[in-house]
């Protein structure tokens, strides 16, 4: 019988669009215990592809301004990621805190 390997992402809880904050993180994960990381991910669209790095920047400053940390942090988590992540049509940009 072959063992099964166990995924990365399988042992983090997944929420979407959770209120958190003053708003809604479009992603976070999150590891069960409080030692463990929690990341947040917020997805913008852009127009043009010169345009995915502003959107990218724009992303981690709505993680900031809207405080989508803030409830991480009541948790207990103290290693907390923030993934800024753009797209123009099949590229993709990603900027981390």
């Amino acid at each position: 019988m072959r063992k099964r390997r166990r995924r990365f992402i399988d042992k983090y809880i997944v929420l979407s669009n959770r209120e958190a904050g003053q708003g809604r993180p479009d992603i976070v994960l999150k590891y069960p215990s409080v030692k463990g990381k929690a990341v947040i991910l917020e997805i913008k669209v852009s127009r043009t592809y010169e345009g995915l790095e502003e959107k990218c920047d724009e992303a981690l400053r709505q993680i900031e301004d809207r405080k989508y940390e803030a409830s991480l942090r009541t948790e207990g988590y103290r290693d907390i990621l923030k993934f800024g992540i753009a797209f123009y049509r099949k590229e993709c940009m990603v900027k981390v805190r």
